[in-house]
C-alpha cells in the first residue's frame, strides 16, 4: 500500500460518491430534465471522481451510494453498482455550475443506479434519513466509503429489499456476507 493509502479494496462495502448542487453540478436540474422518478433504474448513469489512490480501487461490480450535500434536499439519492472502468474524460458542462471545470480532464465511472431519494424531511423518513446520514461518512471524511461494518449495515437496514434488488445490490451483499463468514 502507498504511504498515504488507508484503504484496500477489501475494506469497502460500498463507495460513497458525493455531489454538491449548490456549487459544482446542478444535480436536481439534470434529474428534472431526465424525467426519471423515484424507483426508476438508469443503466447509463455515471459520476465524476476526485483524483486519489481510491479511484484506482474502484472495480466493476462494486456497490455505490450517491450522496447529495448542500442546501437542497441533502441525502442519499441513488444506490447502484459500478458497471465500467474508471476513465479520464471531460465533464459534460450542460449542468455545470463551476465553469472553472469546463474542458478540464476528470475521472469518471459508469454505474447502474436506482433513484432512491432517501432525503424526505417529513414523517417517519426523517428518522430514517437521520440514521442514514450518520451511516455515511462526514463531509470531512477523507475515505468516502461504507465499510462492511455497522455504518454500512445501518444504510442497508433502511432500504427496502425490493430497492436493493432493483439496484443490483442483493447478489453482491450475499457474496460479501459469505466472504465475511470464511
Amino acid at each position: 500500500m502507498a504511504k498515504n493509502q488507508k484503504l484496500s479494496h477489501k475494506d469497502v462495502g460500498a463507495w460513497v460518491f458525493k455531489g454538491n448542487p449548490d456549487g459544482v453540478w446542478d444535480y436536481f436540474l439534470e434529474l428534472a430534465d431526465s424525467g426519471r422518478k423515484r424507483g426508476t433504474v438508469d443503466d447509463g448513469g455515471g459520476w465524476t471522481l476526485g483524483s486519489t489512490y481510491r479511484t484506482e480501487l474502484i472495480q466493476k461490480g462494486d456497490l455505490v451510494v450517491l450522496w447529495i450535500t448542500g442546501s437542497r434536499l441533502p441525502g442519499i439519492h441513488e444506490i447502484g453498482v459500478i458497471t465500467g472502468e474508471v476513465e479520464e474524460t471531460v465533464i459534460d458542462d450542460t449542468y455545470l455550475i463551476d465553469l472553472s471545470r469546463r474542458n478540464k480532464p476528470v475521472n469518471s465511472v459508469r454505474f447502474k443506479t436506482l433513484l432512491q431519494g432517501l432525503h424526505s424531511p417529513r414523517g417517519h423518513e426523517e428518522r430514517s434519513c437521520s440514521v442514514l446520514m450518520r451511516a455515511v461518512p462526514s463531509a470531512d471524511d477523507h475515505e468516502p466509503h461504507l465499510p462492511h461494518t455497522r455504518r454500512g449495515q445501518a444504510l442497508i437496514a433502511h432500504i427496502p429489499d425490493s430497492a436493493l434488488r432493483a439496484a443490483g445490490w442483493s447478489s453482491r451483499l450475499k457474496r460479501i456476507a459469505k466472504q465475511g463468514r470464511k
